[in-house]
């Protein structure tokens, strides 16, 4: 009876069991644990946090993990804020139209300028302010330490000494604001000149004001989300707009950084503001995702299409990757009775492994239109009023038509 329970346990399903064990922690769902709490972080003397204006920081307060994060932020530079749009500009009115893109960069090797010609070539373009919510941006700097102990954490560069645009650079080349704060450094090199940090950052045809950085508990590498407050009234928009751009972990550790995230979101959203979040959720299994059901818990998600957002170099993903979700999403607590909201994923990659997602907003005309306007002959049926998105009822995702 022994032996015959031992062949039970066959070689070949064991290493199947393993494998499913290794691939499959998205399935998990949501995590078990409560959502953790965001507390204010007091950033003391340490370079990697100070910079030339006042930054709110929020980061997981377990003294474990504080140690950890200081570990990785003592090998990059500090923050960078910028204020290259006009003030002026921002106080008059509120603007009636806004795109917001949201876009995973490949380490600063994004055509951004490409991207911004094609918006500025739509027919409405002309009105309408930008806000760049970007993704593994890079950073050169001669503030970055020089000098990194052996053990120091610090990740291999994604293309190289020099490649990819400077995001400082970039904000001022187009004239606008910019709140960046770095992850992580990228790479370690001995090669005279400056050192490179790669992050998240937020550029903006319009003031920026109140900028937060909030650092995700770290699971595989550390991964800083950067929010600010438009510093000019969107028309449609109840309360000043927030707007945050993100980077979770490939690892399933990717879950508990959406938790954290969410639950930060959910201050926000309680102090009044109006939020619009991008990023890259890193969600190889899609809606089904932990970290997406996390992220979705908190608020709802724009729908901007169900096309995959990344592809691998040499087209791998065909072979290797095509069981893989989307990763690139927009989320947003605008209401549609004051706003309309059209969200799209951009078809050409732009030198980038991700497509940019782009949301227009522009103020929704309700008033009743003069009878002297309309054309329709008495007797022809009343045509409806076009809807831009739909209100799901099934939780807080919003459902709206993408390509």
């Amino acid at each position: 009876m022994l032996r015959r329970r031992c062949r039970l346990a066959d070689p070949g399903i064991l290493r199947v069991a393993l494998f499913l064990t290794v691939l499959v922690p998205g399935c998990a769902g949501r995590p078990a644990q409560p959502l953790p709490s965001a507390p204010r972080l007091d950033v003391g003397q340490a370079a990697c946090r100070r910079s030339s204006a006042a930054l709110d920081w929020h980061a997981p307060s377990a003294h474990d993990e504080r140690a950890l994060h200081d570990a990785w932020c003592g090998t990059v530079g500090p923050p960078a804020i910028a204020a290259h749009a006009n003030p002026a500009e921002g106080a008059d009115s509120p603007r009636r139209a806004l795109t917001v893109v949201s876009w995973n960069t490949h380490g600063g090797m994004a055509d951004v300028d490409a991207l911004l010609r094609a918006l500025r070539a739509r027919s409405d373009a002309e009105a309408r302010d930008v806000v760049l919510l970007l993704q593994e941006v890079v950073r050169r700097s001669a503030d970055l330490p020089s000098a990194l102990a052996a053990t120091a954490p610090v990740p291999r560069s994604l293309h190289g000494p020099g490649q990819g645009e400077d995001v400082v650079a970039l904000a001022a080349r187009l004239g606008m604001s910019l709140v960046y704060v770095p992850s992580m450094r990228n790479g370690r090199t001995d090669a005279p000149g400056p050192g490179e940090d790669r992050g998240n950052a937020i550029l903006s045809s319009l003031p920026l004001t109140e900028p937060a950085a909030i650092e995700l508990p770290l699971s595989n590498q550390r991964r800083v989300a950067v929010a600010a407050t438009l510093g000019a009234r969107v028309a449609g928009a109840p309360a000043a707009l927030r707007v945050v751009s993100f980077h979770f972990d490939t690892t399933r550790g990717r879950a508990r950084q959406a938790a954290f995230l969410g639950d930060w979101l959910r201050q926000e959203s309680g102090r009044g503001l109006a939020l619009v979040v991008g990023g890259d959720v890193n969600a190889i299994w899609g809606t089904r995702d932990a970290a997406y059901e996390a992220l979705t818990s908190a608020l709802p998600v724009e729908a901007c299409g169900r096309r995959r957002t990344n592809r691998w170099p040499w087209r791998l993903h065909a072979l290797f990757g095509w069981w893989r979700g989307r990763l690139d999403y927009v989320f947003s607590t605008l209401s549609r009775d004051a706003t309309d909201i059209v969200c799209a994923t951009w078809p050409a990659y732009l030198d980038s492994d991700h497509l940019p997602v782009v949301m227009d907003l522009v103020a929704a005309d309700r008033s009743p239109r003069p009878a002297s306007h309309i054309r329709t002959p008495p007797s022809a049926p009343r045509r409806a009023h076009p809807r831009t998105r739909r209100q799901s009822t099934a939780g807080a995702t919003r459902q709206r038509p993408g390509p």
